[in-house]
């Protein structure tokens, strides 16, 4: 079966593909962590979003720990596989505060 091009490109918005308004700085450093779609990215790409976009260090193992607490990002579960959406994980990183130790301030 082949799709016709008005069928292919209703296709592709259902399925998801990089927004083209966002930034191309942002669009960049998203293909350098390897999120092609921002709405199925994986734990690890998730913690180095997190990590190198938003300056929330995380760690995947952190993730997941979050997940089995019932904190941490809003995921989807589709078999045994975990995605975020970006959305979901500028959401959880504007309510992180993080905590910088200085101990010469002591």
């Amino acid at each position: 079966m082949r799709l016709q091009p008005a069928n292919h490109e209703a296709l592709t918005r259902k399925i998801g593909t990089t927004p083209s308004g966002i930034s191309p700085e942002l669009k960049a450093a998203l293909q350098q962590i390897g999120i092609i779609n921002p709405d199925a990215v994986s734990t690890k790409q998730a913690a180095a979003y997190l990590s190198l976009v938003k300056g929330v260090p995380t760690a995947p193992s952190s993730l997941e720990v979050y997940r089995s607490k019932s904190r941490g990002a809003k995921y989807k579960k589709i078999g045994s596989r975990v995605f975020y959406t970006t959305a979901w994980l500028d959401e959880y990183a504007e309510g992180v505060e993080v905590k910088i130790f200085d101990p010469s301030q002591r």
